[in-house]
């Protein structure tokens, strides 16, 4: 199967499985966490796109620019936001987007370690099974993001161990950064 092909499929399958719920507002047990990640998203949008300044809402006497993880998920969906409108559909499906690269790097992971085309493909499917990545997989919170970097990070380091380009080994290095960036124990 083509990656892309697979991608598709990935994602198509992701929002089947949450079809109910993929219009509804931030809800359950992270809900503080999405409207956090929302508002910065909103924030980014409505006043600076600048990824060096994130905003929150709670500014109290401030300008509301924050110490925060690197928002690199918050700044691509403003991006998609300017574009589409501030829409809880957009986000979920964004997230649902992000999700699904996820479950791509298990499967080119599974598919580099040769345990052919069905199980890893099965592998990728796998990540919807666990409860934590099934609720995380369209809510608005960049856990999914770093562990999606994560993946592939694993997928070009195992690249390059087997075709010694440099060029896999800055994508796994750069890949790793940005994932831990985003959160930190991903890094780990």
């Amino acid at each position: 199967m083509k990656y892309l092909k697979v991608l598709l499929v990935y994602f198509t399958f992701n929002c089947l499985v949450h079809l109910p719920f993929l219009n509804i507002p931030p809800s359950g047990s992270h809900v503080w966490r999405q409207c956090n990640t929302l508002g910065m998203t909103r924030n980014f949008a409505e006043e600076s796109m600048n990824i060096f300044a994130p905003r929150i809402d709670r500014r109290n006497e401030t300008n509301g620019i924050t110490g925060s993880h690197f928002p690199l998920f918050e700044w691509q969906l403003a991006g998609v936001y300017k574009i589409t409108g501030e829409h809880y559909i957009v986000a979920r499906l964004y997230s649902a987007l992000i999700f699904s690269i996820a479950m791509m790097g298990i499967y080119t992971l599974l598919m580099q370690l040769g345990v052919g085309l069905k199980l890893a493909f099965a592998g990728g499917l796998g990540l919807l099974s666990i409860p934590q990545l099934y609720y995380d997989s369209i809510n608005a919170m960049p856990d999914i993001y770093a562990l999606g970097l994560a993946l592939l990070s694993a997928v070009f380091f195992i690249k390059d161990s087997k075709d010694r380009r440099v060029k896999y080994w800055i994508l796994a290095v750069v890949m790793a950064i940005l994932g831990g960036l985003i959160k930190f124990q991903f890094l780990v």
